[in-house]
């Protein structure tokens, strides 16, 4: 394992980051979802080397690679190392530099394991399902079906849809009903019950074209008696469905009854597409006969021979039965073929790249049916999309807890997973120790890596700007003197030697959030935002697969909400467990987590530290993000809210540092928000766009205004752009600079 120098800091981040924000990825569909000619492949320069577009932890396959930035941990960018074309010179190039750079997967095993080993291995599975339904297995068969693309992949599609066709159907009857309990005009009522049964029809329209896919395409193999009578009973369903539909629109009945019909029609519809969404790629899971499960789930009996007498051969009951349900739902010939052959054009296997990839923002925006209930992931309001986001997410979290571990360790050796941490755990204890003169901090940073990266870190840290704006000594070559004076020659190795220096250092340290925060059980100096390895992966994976609805087996145990919570905690503490023992070779994390619990493995002591830990660590911020996130979802998908941005009146600060899943739909939610802050820079006593209570933001104005006073050579200097608002808009995900610090997190 190779370490970065003291000196390798914001010199070496910015232009890494800048370089990779102007990457431009393939694009593989145009805007109007058809795919492009473009290969997904990426094309480099000559002279590019990895370091310049890569990060260690997310680019490579394994854990933290052998170079890149080690800092630039936990951003929500997408995974540029599969669009390396195979020949390209730089992938042979990182192999023997940097590690492995991963190849698209090429069958489910490898989809799988590419998932499992970046979020959580198989052992959680049982915790995951019990939590939120599904597990990482889950979630990589469904993407498995996409990545295939073949009939089944069609029958997912055209099973999206329609869900995504159902929710506004019942969106519009829900507004009919309301006009007729207000007792609206005639007129009104007249017009929002033909708009519920025309999007009704749309719905039973979808419902038909998965029928069609399924018996004429192919997606099951057609010798086979159990598929024929589920084909058969799909086909009577359409059938109820489409003669539900026609009683609802007779002009002839009140507008009770027609809604009552379409009620009726949708909740049939409801149980067909439920049980497609469900069951498609269940022959991936080891069920050899999945589409049995359709019929059992659209006729719980199921259908069989004695069922169909009086309809003659199951052949014709396809044909003669769909053809009545079209006839009656206006839906001809020619119409049926062409949503076919529109769900046939649309390239599965390209969507499968950009989530696979985390380029799930685009992916939502050119298919918003990828968001649309989906029976798999019941716990998810926006179905597969809400599944991909939690997987995404956790890899992230895996990504920061690693690096939480390396910089707390000291140093670790990921290759070699059994071999011991030589290196002394960085704590407060320690660190005292090392400062207390010149030749102890030296022998340190040379020896343990750990201590040299919070060093770097602390040396951009609020408690330090505090102690030299009021006049604190440190050496010319120091990082604040430098920047102070609009330059980047800094020299962190130099200044590190001078004593003035160190004791001004010391004593910040000591002034520190860190330090002051500090108890019994939180000693460890490296944070994320505030938050140990333990602390943070606790909160991270409460945060991530929190849900409302809760998990089915809790339920199924339920007699009151008292007696369901311990169990749905005692699922978190063993994903924390597992993950934690999976990052850290040394199993140490383990041990302190079992020690910090009460040794308590039932549960009980483990959700009293999670519910702690989360009232602890978890901001206004993402309070505030989460609050709007659940009221929308009666408005508008997750998806579409976040895809408006930072709203002003509405969120309190940026909370991108918080493992909240629903900001892979806009990793650059917060970027107005930056560019506000970028701008009070530059003009300190204007007011800020940002709606922070107003002792908070006046807090922000005063330090804002103490920078430009401290330093007017360097606001001189700074040119504000949307570029540069779009990199501190990524430095304030992860550990980069100050905004990662505990205290300035704090003050915002």
């Amino acid at each position: 394992m190779t370490f970065r120098s003291l000196d390798d800091d914001l010199r070496v981040d910015i232009p890494q980051l800048d370089r990779r924000l102007q990457l431009v990825l393939p694009a593989l569909f145009e805007d109007d979802g058809t795919p492009t000619d473009a290969a997904a492949t990426l094309g480099f320069s000559c002279g590019v080397i990895s370091p310049d577009i890569l990060v260690g932890g997310w680019d490579f396959e394994g854990e933290l690679g052998h170079a890149g930035s080690l800092r630039i941990a936990g951003l929500r960018l997408p995974k540029v190392g599969y669009y390396i074309a195979d020949d390209d010179s730089l992938r042979s190039a990182t192999s023997k530099l940097c590690g492995k750079i991963p190849k698209w997967p090429t069958s489910l095993e490898d989809v799988v394991s590419q998932d499992e080993e970046s979020s959580l291995r198989p052992l959680s599975a049982k915790a995951m399902r019990r939590r939120v339904n599904c597990s990482i297995r889950d979630i990589s068969i469904v993407k498995d079906v996409l990545r295939v693309n073949d009939a089944l992949a069609d029958m997912l599609v055209a099973g999206l849809k329609a869900s995504a066709a159902l929710v506004d159907a019942g969106a519009a009857k829900a507004a009919a009903s309301m006009a007729l309990r207000e007792q609206q005009l005639a007129a009104e009522i007249e017009r929002l019950v033909g708009l519920a049964l025309s999007k009704a029809r749309e719905v039973a329209c979808h419902c038909l074209t998965i029928v069609d896919i399924f018996g004429r395409y192919r997606a099951v193999p057609e010798n086979r008696h159990k598929a024929r009578l589920a084909l058969a009973s799909a086909t009577l369903s359409i059938r109820k469905i489409a003669v539900r539909w026609e009683a609802g629109s007779s002009r002839n009945a009140g507008a009770n009854y027609r809604l009552k019909k379409i009620s009726q029609m949708l909740t049939a519809a409801r149980s067909f597409i439920e049980a497609v969404t469900e069951h498609v790629g269940a022959d991936r899971d080891g069920v050899t006969e999945w589409w049995s499960l359709i019929n059992k789930a659209v006729h719980p009996k199921g259908t069989n021979r004695g069922d169909l007498e009086g309809y003659g051969a199951i052949a014709d009951i396809v044909t003669t039965r769909l053809d009545e349900a079209a006839r009656t739902l206006l839906f001809n010939r020619q119409a049926r073929a062409k949503a076919v052959d529109a769900v046939r054009a649309i390239d599965t296997f390209r969507i499968f790249q950009l989530l696979h990839s985390g380029r799930l923002q685009e992916a939502v925006t050119l298919f918003p049916w990828l968001a649309a209930p989906c029976a798999r992931f019941p716990d998810f309001a926006g179905g597969l999309a809400d599944a991909v986001a939690v997987l995404l997410e956790l890899q992230r979290c895996r990504t920061i807890l690693r690096e939480l571990i390396v910089r707390t360790h000291g140093n670790v050796d990921f290759d070699n997973q059994s071999a011991p941490v030589a290196a002394e755990r960085v704590t407060i204890q320690m660190a005292r120790r090392s400062m207390a003169n010149v030749e102890a901090m030296s022998d340190t940073l040379s020896r343990n890596a750990g201590f040299a990266t919070t060093t770097r870190d602390f040396a951009l840290s609020h408690a330090l700007f505090k102690a030299q704006a009021a006049g604190a000594p440190l050496h010319d070559r120091h990082l604040m003197r430098v920047l102070q004076q609009g330059r980047t020659d800094w020299a962190s190795e130099q200044a590190s030697r001078d004593p003035s220096t160190l004791t001004t250092t010391r004593a910040a340290r000591e002034a520190s959030a860190v330090v002051m925060t500090a108890g019994p059980e939180r000693w460890d100096v490296p944070r994320f935002f505030g938050m140990t390895a333990i602390e943070f992966t606790a909160a991270s994976v409460q945060t991530i697969l929190s849900t409302s609805r809760r998990g089915r087996d809790a339920l199924k145990k339920r007699k009151t909400k008292m007696e369901m919570e311990p169990d749905l905690d005692k699922s978190i503490f063993q994903l924390v467990r597992q993950m934690l023992k999976e990052a850290d070779p040394s199993e140490e994390e383990v041990s302190r987590l079992l020690k910090r619990a009460r040794g308590d493995e039932s549960g009980q002591g483990s959700m009293r530290l999670g519910q702690a830990i989360i009232k602890a660590h978890k901001s206004a911020r993402a309070i505030a993000l989460e609050m709007r996130l659940a009221s929308s979802l009666h408005a508008a998908p997750i998806w579409r809210m976040m895809q408006t941005g930072f709203d002003p009146s509405v969120d309190a600060a940026p909370a991108a540092d918080q493992c909240v899943p629903a900001y892979w739909y806009n990793p650059e939610y917060d970027l107005n928000c930056w560019a506000a802050f970028q701008g009070a820079v530059k003009s300190p006593l204007s007011p800020s766009v940002v709606s922070l209570p107003a002792t908070r933001r006046d807090a922000l104005m005063a330090e804002l205004a103490a920078f430009a006073t401290w330093a007017p050579t360097l606001i001189a200097a700074l040119n504000p752009t949307h570029q540069t608002a779009r990199i501190l808009t990524w430095m304030a995900h992860g550990f980069i600079g100050l905004a990662a610090e505990p205290e300035f997190a704090a003050l915002r």
